[in-house]
């Protein structure tokens, strides 16, 4: 799980640091890492993935989105597949993450934690072939 510290100073991004990322290989995490000054630069986190780090990039993502949820006084749930679902200044939309409407601080944002699933079978079945 990826957890970001993003710095908002005058209502702006301006720095997403990077403080745990456990269980991600180190390998794709150093190449989606790269989304980080587009983030900055765009001024949102709905930026492309970098290929090859899918889900690194996702991670960085939606921490920095929960994060800016956070910023922008609004409130993060977790959901039933494991994501967070943001709700930044009444909105849902990419609209939410906008310039501007950030409080300045430093805030701690991470995906939601995901739901396991396990299921145990105590009598085995049998097929027959036909």
């Amino acid at each position: 799980d990826v957890t970001v510290s993003v710095t908002i100073a005058n209502k702006k991004i301006t720095a997403i640091e990077v403080v745990s990322a456990s269980g991600e290989t180190p390998s794709f995490f150093s190449r989606a890492k790269a989304i980080i000054p587009k983030i900055i630069e765009a001024q949102n986190p709905d930026v492309d993935v970098v290929s090859g780090a899918t889900y690194s990039s996702n991670g960085i993502i939606n921490a920095v989105k929960n994060a800016l949820t956070k910023a922008s006084g609004g409130t993060v749930t977790e959901t039933s597949n494991g994501g967070a679902a943001s709700n930044a200044a009444g909105s849902t939309s990419s609209d939410a993450f906008q310039d501007g409407t950030y409080k300045d601080g430093t805030y701690t944002g991470f995906p939601a934690a995901r739901l396991r699933a396990s299921a145990s079978f105590p009598h085995r079945a049998t097929m027959n072939r036909i």
